[in-house]
């Protein structure tokens, strides 16, 4: 994570086995916080200010291609594109499939 301002680096954040493609940031509970799909097949959800994991979604069986975050009655989502043709639609809450 750079600092757009001073284009310094912030923190790594380390825990995909597969390259990175992408990413979602979105505000969790007053906190900054960043979605990370990869071709590991997961979706990983991190606390960005406390440089913490909070939880990896499992569920694709092929890369993960395409993340976006919307609220959706009142809960905060996060809808996943794969290369497995699927588009899954997780609660950030609870990190289950909805």
């Amino acid at each position: 994570i750079w600092n757009a301002k001073n284009q310094q680096l912030i923190a790594t954040l380390q825990g995909h086995s597969g390259g990175v493609r992408p990413l979602a940031v979105f505000k969790y509970k007053g906190s900054t916080s960043l979605a990370s799909g990869s071709y590991d097949k997961t979706i990983k959800i991190w606390d960005v200010e406390k440089q913490h994991l909070m939880g990896t979604l499992h569920g694709h069986s092929m890369e993960v291609l395409s993340l976006v975050v919307f609220e959706y009655k009142g809960d905060t989502c996060l809808a996943s594109g794969s290369r497995d043709t699927t588009i899954k639609i997780w609660n950030i809450e609870n990190q289950e499939l909805m």
